[in-house]
């Protein structure tokens, strides 16, 4: 399901979240693999961390989650009761996502003057228990957002102790 929030619509939810102490998680990437990739997060980022401090921003985890690389299951079809499609994607590589961090990188360097010691950033897309080594034994990648994954407990689970090994 997609939610169709605007960026204005996230960057209030990001205002009210760490005006109430709590961390929120920007997930930013462009659409399709064709897609600009610099200009699109370059424009989510701008509007997303709009009016954001300097200080504020290292408290927002950044997530590279391209669309492209999201396994998503939908739901039934109006003409196809109880019948749902799995569409399968293949996530993204630990390259790809490693210059799309470096955008990140110098995005939050120009705009606001944050060295990269300053804040984490995650990736999301396809995460799973054969992949998550290939991502995380990159020390530019602080973390990931695991998605489906998580609603397979032995799946969660061995993702989680892979993560801890590293």
């Amino acid at each position: 399901m997609v939610l169709g929030e605007t960026d204005e619509v996230v960057n209030k939810k990001i205002k009210a979240a760490l005006a109430a102490d709590i961390v929120p998680v920007l997930l930013v990437g462009e659409c399709n693999r064709g897609d600009d990739r610099k200009q699109v997060l370059e424009t989510q980022l701008t509007a997303d961390l709009a009016d954001l401090t300097t200080e504020q921003i290292p408290k927002v985890l950044i997530t590279y989650e391209p669309v492209w690389a999201i396994s998503t299951n939908q739901g039934p079809e109006p003409s196809t009761t109880f019948v749902s499609k799995v569409v399968l994607v293949k996530p993204d590589t630990p390259e790809n996502t490693l210059e799309a961090l470096t955008i990140i990188q110098k995005f939050l360097l120009t705009s606001y003057q944050l060295p990269i010691t300053s804040y984490q950033l995650l990736y999301g897309g396809s995460i799973n228990s054969k992949n998550i080594a290939d991502f995380l034994k990159h020390p530019e990648i602080s973390g990931a957002v695991i998605g489906g994954a998580s609603l397979r407990k032995d799946e969660f689970a061995k993702i989680l102790e892979l993560a801890s090994e590293l």
